[in-house]
């Protein structure tokens, strides 16, 4: 599935690959915001691991 995303995403005329990097502060502080006292410490480490795959 990641990888279909990935190839799906370098197929974008614009679509620069430092761009995807860019996303990872502003996304994580989305779903903190969103998931507030449900967001764990362990969901951090697991969404900055999948995010650096």
């Amino acid at each position: 599935m990641l990888e279909q995303t990935a190839q799906d995403h370098a197929r974008k005329k614009f679509f620069k690959p430092e761009m995807f990097w860019a996303m990872e502060e502003p996304f994580l502080y989305a779903v903190k915001l969103i998931l507030g006292e449900r967001y764990t410490d362990n969901m951090d480490v697991i969404y900055k691991t999948v995010i650096n795959l």
